[in-house]
């Protein structure tokens, strides 16, 4: 009975088996996608795919460009599609397999993407620009944000003025970039950056900047986008005490000066302004190339600004423009360039614009970091008394007429007494950039630049000549100048030995006579030394403060410089005797390679001349040959040079 009831519960079992393997035979597999294709652009994108069914399912494709999420799954699910951006200009497809359980036949999805068009693209609100008139130069640019996928050439014009006339000064420049363009066609962002410069005129300026791709895929026209930058006029000058004191700010602003003045303050009281007064006394030059210091200030001038000095600042750039509206100074003068050394500045014709207002007489540029003058600079001899160029970094020396950075130039040999008639006193010390060289022979035949490279000319052979870089041309003009009054040529690098009595004369130099002996200034002391100088050469005879000091030169010191009538006003032991001694530590050398020692003959004070070379003959000192000049002895005062 027992094994009975087995059977029939085994056979039981098994008919209950197929009834459901029959049922799930009867089951309709199902898997739908709501989509066939899938369009998207070129910067790419995303997609939902709805999937029905109740079947597993795989999606794969062979597009790397193409992801999608999930790959696989069962029954319902809504799959992301993620297209990445293209990379060429043609559009591209790919497409997306689904394989499900039950089915023979995949179901597939097509995904078109479109390729990006060949060209160039600014924002409308990007190309119109405006710009100051001026600011500091660190400041003046600006920069476009462009998309391109092709190279492009980009071109800057002037528009006409309202006038009609169209400018040839390049003040808008385009810094030129090259894209890379490494990942195909696909757009890239780019930045165009340009430079611009002041405007100086008192009327609006336009120019347009027209950007030009090499492709496009554009059927209509080349594709150019056009920019349009406008620039606003200078502020108007006006020619009268506000407006001096607008050019004044203007200035000391553009070159980043370190101190300020107050514009809510009287100009009379800002530090380093001096206004002309009517008690003062205006200095004539007069058509004989005589000066006459004690002229009366001309009404025009009264309340008006009579000198000012521009100290510490920081500047890449000559003078600002605004310097032509300073009509009325008497005096200007710029000093304290940061850095002076590492910059590398032409001067502007501005500050020569001043000589036709004919109030310009003193003018220092000093630790500016010039390199080179303007070639009209010569006309500002029609007015200077006074030239300060020290301490900047003039490198040639006999070259007139060179181009520095596309610009023609002119030298410090430029500043010649037929040049500067009126000129009294010229201060060119440490016109070079090198301070620091004890040894001069080590640059002799090179390349090297150690600034001014010349020598006097004088003291036998071993100097180099022109074809080295070296010149005496200008120190031989220099020492037939006749009207000087105070020359510094300290801090040169000069070498050489200073030109005899000989030497003078045969290079043109005339000798004093008695008329010069009856007019000189000096009457009253030089008539007792009218024996040795009648005959003698009249070398720098109005000569109040002559510095030669920390040079290289060396050999023996000519009769004209140890009794010259000035002598005692230069405070010779300091300023000529005292060169580029050795020290235990440093041997300084001139171009011929010799140990720079005292002067042979270097007398140990204005009483005492030494001896003659043959070491009997004493010689006569300075204060025997000038008795006046010699200071008087009292209870409160010693002898002194």
């Amino acid at each position: 009975m027992k094994r009975f009831l087995n059977i029939i519960m085994v056979i039981s079992a098994c008919m209950v088996l197929a009834v459901s393997c029959k049922e799930e035979d009867n089951v309709v597999s199902e898997f739908s996608i709501d989509k066939t294709e899938i369009a998207v652009g070129a910067d790419g994108g995303s997609e939902l795919l709805e999937i029905k069914g109740n079947v597993k399912w795989q999606g794969t494709s062979e597009s790397s460009w193409l992801k999608f999420s999930p790959s696989n799954g069962e029954g319902a699910a809504t799959c992301e599609v993620l297209v990445d951006s293209s990379v060429v200009a043609e559009p591209r497809e790919g497409v997306i397999t689904f394989m499900a359980a039950g089915q023979t036949t995949a179901t597939t999805v097509k995904v078109m993407q479109m390729g990006y068009a060949k060209g160039i693209f600014v924002s409308e609100e990007d190309r119109t620009i405006s710009l100051e008139n001026s600011a500091k130069l660190e400041e003046r640019f600006f920069e476009v944000t462009m998309m391109a996928n092709v190279n492009f050439d980009v071109r800057v014009n002037n528009l006409p003025d309202e006038d009609g006339t169209v400018s040839d000064k390049e003040w808008l420049k385009y810094k030129k970039e090259t894209p890379n363009y490494d990942y195909g066609d696909r757009p890239r962002l780019l930045k165009l950056h340009f430079d611009w410069d002041v405007n100086m005129a008192e009327k609006a300026r336009t120019a347009e900047v027209i950007i030009t791709p090499h492709e496009t895929s554009d059927t209509e026209g080349d594709g150019s986008i056009k920019l349009v930058v406008t620039q606003k006029p200078a502020p108007v000058i006006t020619d009268d005490r506000a407006g001096d004191s607008l050019a004044l700010l203007s200035i000391y602003s553009s070159m980043n000066g370190i101190f300020t003045w107050d514009d809510s303050e009287n100009m009379r009281y800002w530090k380093g302004v001096e206004l002309w007064e009517a008690t003062d006394k205006y200095i004539k030059l007069n058509p004989d190339r005589t000066i006459d210091y004690s002229a009366p200030v001309p009404k025009e001038l009264i309340g008006r600004l009579k000198s000012v000095e521009f100290i510490a600042f920081e500047t890449k750039e000559s003078l600002p423009y605004q310097v032509k509206y300073l009509k009325t100074a008497e005096s200007i003068t710029f000093s304290g360039n940061s850095n002076t050394f590492l910059k590398d500045i032409v001067l502007g014709n501005e500050i020569c614009e001043l000589v036709k207002y004919g109030n310009l007489r003193n003018l220092a540029i000093c630790a500016y970091g010039l390199v080179g003058l303007p070639e009209n600079f010569t006309e500002l001899g029609n007015t200077l008394i006074s030239l300060d160029l020290g301490s900047n970094n003039f490198e040639v020396m006999g070259e007139a007429g060179t181009t520095i950075d596309g610009v023609k130039v002119i030298g410090i040999e430029s500043i010649t007494q037929d040049h500067f008639p009126y000129l009294r006193k010229l201060d060119l010390t440490k016109i070079n950039r090198y301070d620091t060289t004890k040894d001069l022979s080590a640059y002799k035949g090179k390349d090297d630049k150690l600034g001014f490279r010349w020598t006097t000319g004088y003291g036998g052979d071993g100097f180099p000549g022109p074809s080295d870089g070296y010149n005496n041309t200008y120190f031989k003009k220099l020492l037939q100048w006749e009207n000087l009054e105070y020359l510094s040529l300290s801090l040169n690098m000069l070498d050489g030995e200073l030109p005899s009595d000989q030497d003078l004369l045969n290079l043109g130099i005339k000798a004093y006579t008695q008329i010069d002996i009856d007019n000189a200034a000096n009457k009253d002391t030089i008539e007792d030394a009218k024996k040795y100088l009648i005959g003698a050469p009249k070398v720098w005879p109005r000569m109040k403060k002559l510095s030669l000091n920390l040079n290289f030169m060396n050999g023996k010191l000519p009769d004209w410089i140890l009794y010259h009538p000035y002598l005692s006003f230069w405070d010779p032991f300091t300023m000529i005797f005292q060169q580029e001694l050795s020290t235990t530590s440093s041997k300084a050398k001139n171009t011929k390679g010799e140990v720079i020692t005292k002067f042979s003959n270097e007398p140990t004070n204005l009483s005492n001349y030494g001896f003659e070379d043959d070491g009997i003959t004493r010689k006569m000192s300075y204060y025997e040959m000038y008795p006046k000049r010699k200071p008087q002895i009292t209870d409160e005062s010693e002898e002194g040079n």
